[in-house]
C-alpha cells in the first residue's frame, strides 16, 4: 500500500493557523461542514487554551513530531549539497527582508547549530540544456571518491539517468531519515522503492516540490457572471471533474475582436499549454504508465489499459476541439507571466489556467479577483483529487562514496526544519499575492500539496522510450491517435523498462 502524508492534513492547518488569521478575506459561503486550514490543529493561546494556567509558555502542538529527530555533533564538519543553480533559494537565505529568504537562513542556522555542523551548498547550472555537465559533476565526484558532495539535489527530468551507472547510494540503507514523516512524499517513496533498492526522493526540503504542482486558476470575476457555484465547492464535495470544468468553460468562448477567427486575441474558459500541462492530467485521472506488478513489485507498462486510452480520449477531444479552450503549442519558459496561457488569463480573456502553483505569484498584478484550486477528477467515481509536478522539480539522492549515517542526521533535520519554517513562509509568500490571499485559497494549495503523485514510468520517462509523455505529444500535434503509441511502440518501450530496472535495481549489465 502506497504510504499515505495523513499527518499533513492534520499538521499543515496548525502551521497555516497564524497566517489565515490575518487574511482580510473571509469564507463567508464555505460548506461548514468541511475543515478549512484556519480549523483543525489550533495553536494554543498563552490565556491556557489547551487547560494551562495564564503565564505558562505555549506548549507546541507539533512537538511530538519533531521529538525523535536524530541528533549529533559533528564539530564544525562541513555538509556539501549540490544543488542546481537556479533554485539555490532552496538552500542559500540572509536577513535580507524576504520572508522565504530569512526562513532558509533560520533552518540552515537551526541545523548547523544543532549538529554542530558547517553547511555548504555548491551552485551549480542545473537547467535541462545544463543536465550533462550537472550529471558529469556528480559521476566525477563518485569515480574520484572525492567525498565533494554529501548529497544531491537535481533536476527531476534527468539526474534519475545516472542511477543506473551506480553512482548513487540506496536512501534504504540511510539510517536516520524517516520516511513516513510529512515532510517526505511518501508516494514518490513508495514508487521509486523497486526491489528494496530507492535512489531519488523528494519533499520540503526543495520548494518546487510544492511551487511546481500543476494547479488551476481561475477568475472570480468572470466566474460570478457565470452564476455557476463556486468551483471551492465543487472540490469539496468531490464534484469538481473533468465534465464540470467543459460545462463551466463552455460559457466562454467569444470572438472577441469579430474577425470570425478564434485566436489569442479571443476570450476562452480553458486557456493551458499543450505540453507539460496535458501531461498533469494522466496523474489527476489516475492514469498511471506504469503499475506496480503484484507477485514481483516491479513495475509494469500499463499505457495499452483500456482505462488509460479512455481518459486520454476523454482529455484529448476537450483540448484539441472544444471552442472554449486556448491551447498553445509555444510556451518555452514556465515561469512568468510571458506565456501565451498565461498572458490570455492575466488579460481577464480565460476564466480558467492550467498552471503551476509557484507561478501564482506571477499573477499578482492582475486587476482581478482569482482563486486556485486542482485538477479536475476524471469523473465523481474517482475518489481523491491528485496532482503532480513539472519535471523540473529537485529530487534528492546520495553519492554511494558519502557517509550515510551523516547524510541520514543531517537531511532529516533539514527536511523537518524546512516542514517547520520554510514551508509556511512558501504558502504565506503565495498567498500574498493581494488578490489570492484567502482562506479558500490556503485550503486548496494544502489540499494540492497533500494530492501530490508520482508515477515510476513518468518519473523514469527518458530512459524508457518516454511513454510519460505520450499525452502531451498526442495532444500537442491535434492528434487522438493513441494506438500508434500503445501499439508496436509499447513493445520497445516494455524491453527499455526491462533493460532499465535490470541494470539499475537487479544487479544486471
Amino acid at each position: 500500500m502506497k504510504l499515505k502524508r495523513i499527518l499533513a492534513c492534520v499538521l499543515i492547518p496548525a502551521l497555516l493557523a497564524p497566517l489565515l488569521l490575518s487574511c482580510g478575506e473571509s469564507s463567508e459561503n464555505a460548506d461548514p461542514t468541511s475543515v478549512s486550514p484556519a480549523q483543525g490543529t489550533a495553536e494554543p493561546s498563552a490565556q491556557g487554551d489547551s487547560g494551562g494556567s495564564a503565564g505558562e509558555p505555549e506548549e507546541d502542538p507539533n512537538a511530538a513530531l519533531y521529538a525523535d529527530l536524530p541528533a549529533g555533533n559533528f564539530d564544525g564538519r562541513t555538509f556539501t549539497i549540490l544543488a542546481p543553480r537556479h533554485t539555490e533559494y532552496d538552500f542559500f537565505g540572509e536577513v535580507d527582508g524576504d520572508i522565504i529568504s530569512e526562513a532558509v537562513y533560520k533552518r540552515n542556522l537551526a541545523v548547523e547549530t544543532a549538529l554542530g555542523i558547517s553547511f555548504t551548498p555548491v551552485f551549480e547550472p542545473g537547467l535541462w540544456d545544463d543536465r550533462d555537465g550537472y550529471c558529469g559533476k556528480v559521476k566525477n565526484s563518485v569515480m574520484a571518491a572525492d567525498d565533494a558532495y554529501q548529497l544531491v539535489s537535481g533536476y527531476g527530468a534527468y539526474i534519475t539517468s545516472i542511477a543506473a551507472d551506480g553512482v548513487f547510494a540506496n536512501w534504504n540503507s540511510v539510517n536516520g531519515v524517516n520516511f513516513e514523516k510529512p515532510w517526505w512524499n511518501g508516494d514518490i517513496v513508495y514508487e521509486m522503492n523497486v526491489a528494496d533498492h530507492l535512489f531519488y526522493v523528494t519533499g520540503d526540503l526543495t520548494m518546487t516540490s510544492v511551487e511546481y504542482l500543476f494547479s488551476i486558476f481561475f477568475n472570480k470575476l468572470l466566474m460570478e457572471d457565470t452564476g455557476f457555484e463556486s468551483p471551492y465547492t465543487l472540490v469539496r464535495e468531490g464534484k469538481w471533474t473533468l465534465d464540470a470544468l467543459k460545462t463551466y468553460s463552455a460559457t466562454l468562448s467569444i470572438d472577441f475582436n469579430g474577425d470570425g477567427k478564434m485566436t489569442i486575441d479571443d476570450m476562452y474558459g480553458y486557456s493551458t499549454d499543450a505540453t507539460n500541462m496535458v501531461s498533469g492530467y494522466m496523474a489527476a485521472f489516475d492514469a498511471d504508465v506504469t503499475v506496480k506488478d503484484p507477485e514481483t513489485g516491479l513495475p509494469v507498462l500499463a499505457i495499452s489499459e483500456e482505462s488509460f486510452i479512455d481518459k486520454f480520449l476523454s482529455i484529448q477531444a476537450f483540448l484539441c476541439e472544444d471552442p472554449s479552450v486556448f491551447l498553445s503549442t509555444d510556451e518555452g519558459s514556465y515561469v512568468g507571466d510571458d506565456r501565451e496561457s498565461a498572458k490570455i488569463f492575466s488579460e481577464g480573456r480565460a476564466l480558467f489556467v492550467a498552471d503551476i502553483l509557484g507561478n501564482s505569484a506571477a499573477m499578482r498584478d492582475v486587476d482581478f479577483d482569482f482563486g486556485i484550486i486542482p485538477y479536475p477528477k476524471y469523473d465523481e467515481a474517482q475518489q481523491d483529487y491528485h496532482t503532480t509536478a513539472w519535471d523540473a522539480y529537485n529530487l534528492f539522492s546520495v553519492p554511494r562514496t558519502a557517509e550515510l549515517d551523516f547524510v541520514g542526521i543531517v537531511t532529516e533535520n533539514m527536511a523537518a526544519r524546512s516542514f517547520e519554517e520554510v514551508l509556511p513562509a512558501f504558502y504565506d509568500k503565495a498567498l500574498l499575492s493581494k488578490y489570492a490571499r484567502d482562506e479558500d485559497s490556503a485550503e486548496m494549495i494544502s489540499l494540492i500539496r497533500s494530492s501530490a503523485t508520482y508515477n515510476f514510468g513518468v518519473v523514469n520517462s527518458p530512459h524508457i522510450g518516454s511513454p510519460g509523455h505520450i499525452w502531451r505529444d498526442l495532444v500537442g500535434s491535434k492528434s487522438n491517435n493513441i494506438a500508434s503509441k500503445t501499439g508496436k511502440n509499447a513493445k520497445a518501450m516494455v524491453k527499455s523498462l526491462e533493460k532499465f530496472l535490470d541494470k539499475t535495481y537487479l544487479g544486471g549489465e
